[in-house]
């Protein structure tokens, strides 16, 4: 393994680079990078959430765009790397002791630092928060996901508010460079605390969601329990998603007779705060809402394509990856409207105020339109092309120096 110092002169490309915020070259970048972060997003893959797949997606591309870089993951746990990566990339598993409930947040404040040392990074890629200590050569991108303790702390637990009360703020300050996901959240960046974001790093969707034939659908509902016509919301059951809103609206709207022969169809493993919820759905007709935990992407590829309406009556996201999901395998959509949410859908989005009365009669609305056509994936909005602007700040703050 090339061992680069970091007080080498800065890696830089060959070509001339665009200016941050264009449209991004879509050609590998031949910069000699060491870059490194944490691993932990390895852990569950089959069972992803959307975090894990941003970060997974992106790293795909990065292996790809970054042909001569070296990228290291580091984890307290062994983790296997994805078929996918290169023998580029390095597992870097500590073995030193941290024990108790702010383990993990304790080791990744302090103990990654003498891991990046040894490996002489030029860059780490915080892909949560907070973000590690490092020295003073290693330059922080730091990735926003969303601002949820600020927007909406009622929705998170103590101790995601605690974190984040104590490092969020200073892990922005501690960043060469700061990636939000959604033109959203990088407004709210910097209404809230008067920093620019140097580049904006938005989730795409995989080319493995397009609209699945008929006979596809009927084999997964068939094996799901679930029999058309039905709604359907994906979401992890917690506050912030309004499961219990919309469990709440559809059974209204069944007692008055709107929604006769509909079902409602939950995806998503459980999370917290949900007590509520959970009284609702053992009140609730089993026949009448289907809860299925969490669900595979081969069947969710499915029940987005074969649902009469996809609901996301969020309160807050940072961009709302399974309404673009959704529309990409061709699903009327009824979305909260706020701005994140309209990034990640278009114009065929019947978007609401999350309240009862205003999401019935969204859902009635969506449902007197014909099926659109499914939102194409541009190479503008692929996964390459987010995963470009992003090499690109990578090479950039290198070479700041």
């Amino acid at each position: 393994m090339d061992n680069l110092s970091a007080k080498e002169t800065p890696p830089t490309r060959e070509t001339e680079l665009a200016p941050l915020g264009s449209d991004p070259e879509l050609r590998p970048i031949k910069a000699k990078l060491r870059i490194g972060l944490e691993g932990e997003f390895l852990l569950w893959p089959e069972k992803l959430t959307g975090i894990q797949r941003y970060v997974i997606e992106l790293c795909r591309e990065l292996d790809r765009l970054l042909p001569r870089a070296e990228f290291f993951l580091y984890t307290r746990r062994p983790v296997k790397v994805p078929p996918f990566f290169s023998s580029r990339w390095t597992i870097r598993t500590d073995k030193c002791a941290y024990f108790g409930p702010l383990a993990q947040t304790r080791w990744l404040l302090f103990g990654i630092k003498r891991l990046c040392r040894q490996d002489c990074l030029h860059v780490f890629w915080a892909t949560g928060t907070p973000a590690p200590f490092l020295p003073g050569s290693i330059k922080l991108v730091t990735t926003i996901f969303d601002l949820v303790y600020i927007v909406s702390p009622q929705t998170t637990t103590l101790r995601e508010r605690l974190i984040n009360h104590l490092f969020f703020k200073r892990s922005l300050e501690r960043a060469s460079a700061i990636v939000p996901i959604s033109h959203g959240t990088a407004r709210r960046l910097s209404d809230l605390f008067r920093l620019d974001s140097t580049a904006v790093v938005r989730p795409s969707v995989s080319t493995a969601f397009f609209p699945r034939s008929q006979k596809e659908v009927d084999a997964c509902l068939h094996g799901l329990g679930v029999a058309p016509p039905y709604l359907l919301a994906v979401a992890t059951q917690q506050p912030r998603k309004n499961l219990e809103l919309l469990v709440r609206t559809f059974l209204k709207m069944k007692d008055r007779g709107a929604l006769p022969r509909h079902t409602l169809v939950l995806a998503g493993a459980p999370g917290w705060k949900n007590r509520g919820l959970e009284k609702l759905l053992a009140r609730a007709d089993h026949s009448t809402i289907i809860s299925l935990g969490y669900v595979p992407d081969g069947d969710l590829l499915a029940l987005y394509s074969g649902c009469d309406v996809f609901v996301f009556p969020s309160s807050y996201e940072g961009f709302g990856m399974p309404v673009a999901e959704a529309r990409a395998c061709g699903a009327r959509v009824v979305a909260s409207d706020i701005p994140e949410l309209r990034e990640a859908g278009d114009e065929h989005v019947v978007y609401v105020t999350p309240t009862e009365e205003a999401l019935a009669k969204g859902i009635l609305e969506a449902l007197s339109r014909p099926k659109p056509p499914a939102m194409a994936v541009t190479q503008a909005s692929s996964w390459k092309a987010s995963a470009a602007l992003l090499a690109d700040v990578f090479v950039r703050v290198c070479a700041a120096g």
